[in-house]
């Protein structure tokens, strides 16, 4: 009995303590009150389908190991790990998505090994966190480090930095972005949409090449007028011309006389198409003396624009009113003016499109007389301390108008009346020069100031069929105003509002 009792209670012990061991094998992990060891499995499950059964496999030496390394992010006690995160990132993490870094919080938060809600790292009881379980950092945010990354600290990281000062929001910065790369045209894309052949480009409702075609000569709307063609992309004379850059004098007759005339050539190609603008002197000079005096060439040298300064009769011009010998004596300076637009052409490859007149006192009567009888040739007329009468004046198209003018003027009154120095010669006010103008050109009453500064200021009329436009200076007398002696450069002005008024 004694034997049998000793074998059955082997077999019972034996029995207890395999019942033990499938136990301890069988057995989950145990989960803690708040229930964080099965949410983290589940989440592990869900992120990572080779993690499924790590929980399950993991050994307590293994769970009592220190956590592996996770790419740098630190779990030991951080109170200020948020401050740390936007103190230690690198430059170029401020233009990361979508806010600051230091307002970005984690789209789920770490694991609390501890139970408590608190920073405490993972208890040394439980499964160690793997590093695919941390919180996704933002994608353009590297992971924090006690060393900033090398290769984000360069010179093009910095910039950045320094232009999102300047926008009030991150997503601002990618909208300037966004907006900096829609005003470069994606060719291929143009390429892809347009319904052309390669080469050619949809302006006014057909199929045109802008290098070769006269109606869209390298940009949509660009015309090459009087018989010029496209050549490369540029408006070219047809046939040679013999004219070279610098100062050349001309002589001719007209109207049965010796007339001259200077022409200044920009240093470029004589056969690429130019601007010409043809500036007047004043009474008592002539076309060198003007040149001078104006010192026109500088600017149109850097506009590459073909300037020509006549000669007057008797240093005056017939602009009917005024003023004499030349009024007195009846000379056919229009005539004039039609022959040298026909010689610098010949000589110069001129754009007759842009075809414009300038003048002082007498010939700023004289240029407005020209754009008077002469519209269909003349794009635009600009003046200086010179008003005009306007008798019959006979437009084909409205004319666009620029005109200078001091009220300090003793020569030429700003307000009218006798021309100094100039017998039996009345000159109208500016006011009443401006407004024929503004009549002629259909334009309303009501003006806009678009300039002013020490010397004066610029306005213009509204509601015009072709700009009329007006400055007003306070300074000068009977001057040209340039710079550096005035703030207003007639010079400059002018050539800008010639480039904005070509012929139809």
């Amino acid at each position: 009995m004694e034997a049998h009792s000793s074998i059955g209670g082997a077999v019972t012990h034996a029995m207890a303590l395999l019942t033990m061991v499938v136990g301890c094998t069988t057995n989950p992990p145990a989960v803690r009150d708040d229930g964080s060891a099965a949410q983290d499995g589940a989440a592990t499950a869900e992120g990572d389908g080779a993690r499924d059964d790590l929980a399950a496999d993991t050994s307590p030496q293994e769970a009592a190991s220190p956590p592996p390394d996770t790419s740098g992010v630190d779990a030991s006690p951080r109170p200020d790990a948020s401050l740390d995160m936007a103190e230690e990132a690198p430059p170029d993490a401020v233009l990361g998505e979508p806010a600051p870094a230091d307002t970005l919080e984690p789209e789920t938060a770490p694991p609390d090994a501890s139970g408590d809600g608190g920073m405490d790292g993972p208890d040394a009881g439980t499964d160690a966190p793997d590093a695919r379980d941390t919180p996704d950092v933002p994608r353009d945010l590297p992971p924090r480090s006690d060393t900033p990354d090398a290769a984000t600290d360069t010179p093009d990281a910095r910039v950045d930095v320094i232009d999102a000062r300047d926008v009030s929001d991150v997503s601002d910065v990618r909208d300037a972005r966004a907006d900096a790369a829609s005003d470069t045209p994606d060719a291929s894309d143009a390429d892809r949409a347009s319904p052309c052949p390669s080469g050619r480009v949809p302006c006014g409702g057909r199929c045109a090449d802008l290098r070769s075609d006269p109606e869209h000569c390298g940009a949509c709307g660009n015309r090459c007028g009087g018989g010029l063609v496209c050549r490369d992309s540029v408006c070219q004379c047809a046939t040679p011309r013999s004219g070279s850059p610098g100062v050349t004098s001309v002589s001719l007759r007209s109207g049965g006389r010796s007339r001259s005339y200077r022409i200044y050539a920009p240093p470029t190609s004589v056969q690429v198409a130019r601007p010409v603008v043809f500036n007047f002197h004043g009474i008592g000079d002539n076309g060198a003396e003007h040149q001078r005096f104006t010192e026109f060439d500088v600017e149109a040298n850097e506009r590459r624009v073909i300037v020509v300064y006549p000669d007057g009769e008797f240093s005056s011009w017939n602009a009917r009113f005024c003023c004499p010998l030349a009024a007195t004596l009846d000379i056919e300076d229009l005539q004039f003016f039609d022959a040298m637009v026909d010689g610098v052409s010949d000589r110069l490859c001129v754009d007759p499109r842009r075809v414009y007149v300038t003048g002082f006192s007498n010939g700023a009567m004289m240029a407005q007389h020209i754009a008077c009888r002469r519209s269909s040739r003349v794009a635009a007329v600009a003046g200086v301390a010179g008003t005009y009468d306007h008798h019959n004046c006979e437009l084909s198209r409205p004319m666009p108008v620029l005109y200078f003018h001091s009220t300090e003027d003793r020569a030429v009154p700003y307000g009218g009346g006798a021309f100094s120095g100039v017998s039996g010669v009345v000159t109208p006010s500016v006011a009443n020069s401006m407004n024929r103008w503004r009549n002629l050109d259909g334009c309303s009453d009501a003006t806009a100031t678009y300039l002013r500064n020490t010397d004066g200021y610029c306005y213009r009329w509204l509601d015009c069929r072709a700009p009329v436009q007006h400055c007003r200076l306070e300074v000068g007398g009977h001057d040209w105003p340039r710079f550096p002696r005035r703030m207003l450069d007639a010079n400059v002005m002018m050539l800008d509002f010639f480039a904005d008024n070509p012929l139809p």
